[in-house]
């Protein structure tokens, strides 16, 4: 075996090239500007942020858990 040598890629990996970087080499379309801007938000510190809250209360009601 030698480690120097580059291993041999199966052809139907070749194909599968995921790109995570998109949040940092594209830009939002319009629609998307203006989701971003009439989105409702908050500090999630301070409890202000509505989503995280309603995210919070979803997952205290599916596990059955008391609130705190």
């Amino acid at each position: 075996m030698s480690y120097g040598a580059p291993m041999a890629v199966p052809a139907p990996c070749e194909a599968r090239v995921i790109d995570l970087r998109s949040d940092t080499i594209t830009l939002p379309t319009v629609g998307m500007r203006k989701a971003m801007a009439d989105a409702d938000v908050g500090d999630d510190v301070y409890g202000e942020d509505p989503t995280v809250n309603g995210k919070m209360a979803l997952g205290t009601k599916t596990c059955v858990l008391q609130e705190t």
